[in-house]
């Protein structure tokens, strides 16, 4: 029987106070401030389907199926409770749609935004939830729980993404982190089928492939019984990546479905589908199957495989491997550079210089993989397997992701392995990882600028669209030929960057430290 003893017992439980005050800022602030510059996006997809409009037939959707199905949902549940106004169109916003600075017309409904933002907030909720869970179970600390699971439930990027912005960024941070549980518990098939998912909702996961594998053979060992439950691994991950794309496989839009994942690395779905066609797969797997049954052969006759892996964890084979990583990303500079100076496009110098950026962001994201590996190799063949070491290579293989300046929502990934890093093992990190959110946090803000206000001004008139009008010119205006929101992003994106490079900054630091002491 609930009495006002164990009621009060209950809410001054550490773990149920961090929950309850995220749960009160969320609800608080998702009904007044929402993105509407890319919540209208998902109104125009729920305003599609409902009419029979597939996903791609649009232009709307740029990401593969998982959150437009989310979005199906919330939309069939918005009808359900005769929610009929998902949104409408501001006449003030239109002349200053189509520039640089995105600027919609349309504007999503307080209702329509509130009921997508409810399943992130679930998100959030399952993420924090998970983290108290894995720390209070290594570490028999409630404490030490707490604090990991408040890290991320009270932390300013993650509120700011579920509750105003809507990203579903978290989805993929629940899915990854549900994957690193299921390697744990050594159920490696549902390992991979979470692995996919998390890729199919934002690709940057992608990255930790080779950190994955290496967790497996490490704990399972580099032989025949490593490379089966590497297999088992994989089993699932193919999959649960062909059951979430076998609608567009079906309706032919498999190419556009991965339009975020190829976009990011600068190039368009036309292209990649141009180059990877089914003749050029055909070939790719003949060479994967002929590489495979070449190492069967020097395996069984000679010992060739074993024989690597015993040098593996030496010092001269550790100088080839990083010899040999950086010449493969020489090589890779020089391919990516030349061919962006023959493809570049764009009239503008605003619009040069994005297609520059795009080349960019594909060199630092090959360097990203480069790290990766390096990391993973470290952590399979050099040094020990303790709990702390594991949790080191895992932490900064995460950070290693985005080495290139990210758009505030994706950094999210980084969050709670940060926080269970820092509770567990480094509180030092406590405070680079509150600074580092909070920076992100305002940087998104700044980006989406007055339309986090626009539905407020649609939909209540506690603030007229009029008295936003000033800062959507101001943003729109130039500076010469930048325009001002690229000044603005460029600010504040720097600050946002600075403070996610003071993360591993802390943490070398303080490792130094103890060192010193010990």
């Amino acid at each position: 029987m609930l009495t006002a003893s164990s009621l009060s017992s209950f809410l001054k439980c550490p773990i149920v106070m961090v929950i309850l005050i995220g749960l009160v800022i969320r609800l608080v602030v998702a009904p007044l401030i929402t993105f509407s510059n890319d919540v209208a996006f998902w109104m125009f997809i729920a305003g599609t389907e409902e009419g029979g409009t597939g996903l791609y037939e649009t232009t709307s959707y740029h990401y593969t199926p998982p959150w437009g199905y989310v979005v199906a949902v919330g939309a069939s549940v918005c009808s359900l409770l005769g929610i009929t106004d998902l949104g409408t169109f501001a006449d003030e916003l239109l002349p200053y749609t189509g520039g640089e600075y995105v600027v919609l017309d349309a504007v999503p409904s307080i209702a329509f935004s509130f009921m997508l933002k409810v399943p992130l907030i679930v998100v959030d909720l399952l993420v924090a939830l998970l983290i108290h869970r894995f720390v209070s179970g290594r570490t028999g600390d409630e404490r030490k729980a707490v604090a990991a699971s408040a890290m991320w439930f009270l932390s300013p990027l993650v509120i700011v993404e579920s509750s105003m912005h809507a990203m579903f960024d978290n989805i993929a941070v629940l899915a990854i982190i549900v994957c690193f549980l299921l390697l744990l518990d050594r159920r490696y098939v549902l390992a991979g089928a979470a692995f996919s998912l998390s890729v199919l909702v934002k690709f940057f996961p992608v990255f930790l492939t080779f950190l994955l594998i290496a967790l497996v053979l490490k704990r399972e060992g580099v032989d025949s019984h490593g490379a089966a439950c590497v297999g088992r691994a994989l089993a699932g991950a193919i999959a649960a990546f062909v059951l979430i794309e076998l609608p567009s496989l079906l309706a032919g839009d498999f190419w556009q479905s991965l339009h975020f994942i190829i976009s990011r690395l600068g190039f368009t779905a036309e292209e990649v589908g141009g180059i990877i066609t089914v003749p050029v797969v055909a070939a790719i797997l003949l060479v994967v199957i002929a590489a495979v049954a070449a190492v069967w052969y020097m395996e069984r006759s000679r010992g060739t495989l074993s024989r690597i892996v015993s040098e593996a964890g030496t010092e001269g084979f550790h100088r080839r491997v990083r010899r040999g990583l950086v010449m493969v990303f020489a090589v890779a500079m020089i391919a990516i550079l030349a061919y962006s100076f023959v493809s570049v496009g764009g009239n503008t110098a605003y619009e040069v210089f994005s297609s520059f950026g795009m080349r960019f962001v594909t060199v630092m994201s090959v360097l990203s993989l480069l790290i990766e590996f390096y990391l993973a190799y470290r952590l399979l063949f050099l040094g020990d397997s303790s709990e702390k070491r594991v949790a080191t290579v895992v932490m900064l293989s995460v950070a290693a992701i985005f080495l290139w300046p990210p758009a505030p929502q994706y950094v999210l990934l980084i969050v709670p392995f940060v926080a269970v890093y820092a509770a567990m093992h480094m509180p030092a990190l406590s405070r680079p990882l509150l600074m580092f959110s909070a920076a992100f946090a305002v940087y998104d803000i700044m980006m989406s600028n007055a339309s986090a206000l626009f539905s407020l001004a649609e939909y209540t008139g506690w603030i007229s669209m009029d008295s936003l009008i000033p800062v959507v010119e101001f943003m729109c205006s130039y500076i010469g030929p930048i325009p001002m929101v690229g000044v603005v992003m460029a600010v504040f994106g720097i600050i946002s960057y600075i403070s996610m490079l003071y993360i591993p900054y802390t943490w070398y630091r303080a490792r130094e430290v103890l060192h010193e002491e010990s």
